[in-house]
C-alpha cells in the first residue's frame, strides 16, 4: 500500500524551508511602538517609531505586517517561544558563577557586537511581560478602524 500524503502541497512539519532576506530588507528597521488590529479575514501589525522630544507625540510608521489569522496564531506562538527561550538564557546566565575580575587588559581590544542583555537594554524591567491585547506601544491595540498614514517619498 503507497501512503497517502495528506498534504500534497509539502507543508510537512519535518520540511526544511530556505530563507532569503534581500540586501534592502536586511537592516531592517526599528520599532518603539505597534498597532495590531484585527478583523474576520487578516491581521494587521503596524510597526511604528514615537518621535522623541516632541510636544505632540507622533508616531511615524515604519513598516506594516499584513497576515491571515491562521499565520498570525503561528507567529503568536513562535514570538512567545523566543522569548521564553530568552529568558531562560538570561536567567541561566544571571545564576552561572562569575569569575574573579583581575586587571584591565592594557593596549587595544578586539572589536566585536555589542552585548546582548540587560545590561545593554538599560533600565528597562526584565521579568514577565503581558501578553494579549494590553497594548505594547502608545497606540491603543484592538478592532478599532485604521487612519491612513502619511507616506514618506
Amino acid at each position: 500500500m503507497a501512503d497517502a500524503n495528506p498534504n500534497p502541497a509539502g507543508q510537512g512539519q519535518n520540511q526544511q524551508l530556505q530563507v532569503k532576506v534581500p540586501d534592502d530588507v536586511q537592516k531592517g528597521v526599528y520599532s518603539n511602538a505597534v498597532s495590531v488590529n484585527v478583523n474576520t479575514n487578516e491581521v494587521v501589525l503596524d510597526f511604528g517609531y514615537l518621535l522623541p522630544n516632541t510636544a505632540a507625540p507622533i508616531i511615524e510608521v515604519v513598516s506594516r505586517v499584513n497576515m491571515n489569522q491562521r499565520t498570525a496564531e503561528s507567529f503568536l506562538g513562535v514570538l512567545s517561544g523566543a522569548m521564553d527561550d530568552f529568558k531562560k538564557k538570561q536567567a541561566a546566565q544571571a545564576q552561572a558563577p562569575q569569575a574573579p575580575m583581575g586587571p584591565a587588559p592594557m593596549g587595544p581590544q578586539p572589536m566585536g557586537p555589542a552585548p546582548m542583555g540587560p545590561q545593554a537594554m538599560g533600565p528597562a524591567p526584565m521579568g514577565p511581560q503581558p501578553m494579549g491585547p494590553a497594548p505594547m506601544g502608545p497606540q491603543p491595540m484592538g478592532p478599532a478602524p485604521m487612519a491612513p498614514y502619511p507616506t514618506n517619498a
